[in-house]
């Protein structure tokens, strides 16, 4: 008689191990395929079993968007610092590239509103909201260097959020650019745009 090899372990189950792989879920299959039944199986578990950790799939999702929402942060903040426009290219460069790596935590990401007005509405998320202010700053610096015609950095920091992530859109709805026909959109956008903001 031969002995059996034994079974592989099964990694312990603990929430940092049910978000990352609920993380990997939602980058491999989209967010409208994911469902805590499904992770339930791919963890060697039953769903129920996911409850000791998790409230449910909203609250799984907001963890997941959160973890994103830092990472986008660490990239952020390993952006070299320079001049202001500098780092306004820096950041939109950062935020491109982070959508292109990541499709569909990114568009998870996008699910939660940041503050950005004077009246919050109530529903909106921490951590969306600090990495609008990250990207915010290096506007303000602009703005206090006397490089912007405006002073409105709220109404400033939008108008380069929507040409971005504009592009972006464009991007991850499958326009087919090459990377040479990328990079040089990327650069018309931002040139434009900072054009029309900075003082001549």
């Amino acid at each position: 008689m031969t002995a059996e090899s034994p079974r592989p372990r099964r990694p312990a189950l603990d929430r940092p191990a049910i978000i990352a792989a609920a993380r990997a879920a939602i980058a491999e299959e989209g967010l409208d395929a994911f469902s805590l039944r499904r992770l339930a199986a791919q963890l060697g578990v039953t769903a129920p079993a996911l409850y000791a950790y998790v409230r449910g799939k909203d609250e799984l999702t907001r963890a997941v968007a959160e973890e994103e929402f830092a990472r986008f942060m660490r990239r952020l903040d390993s952006v070299e610092h320079g001049e202001p426009l500098e780092r306004i290219r820096a950041d939109c460069r950062a935020y491109v590239d982070h959508a292109r790596q990541n499709p569909e935590l990114f568009k998870l990401m996008f699910r939660f509103r940041p503050v950005i007005t004077e009246e919050p509405r109530g529903d909106e998320f921490a951590a969306a909201t600090r990495s609008f202010q990250r990207g915010s700053a290096a506007v303000q610096d602009a703005i206090d260097a006397g490089l912007f015609k405006s002073d409105d950095a709220l109404t400033t920091s939008l108008t380069i959020w929507t040409a971005i992530h504009g592009l972006v859109s464009l991007i991850l709805a499958g326009a087919q650019f090459s990377p040479e026909q990328e990079e040089k959109l990327f650069d018309s956008v931002v040139d434009t745009v900072l054009s029309g903001l900075t003082r001549a």
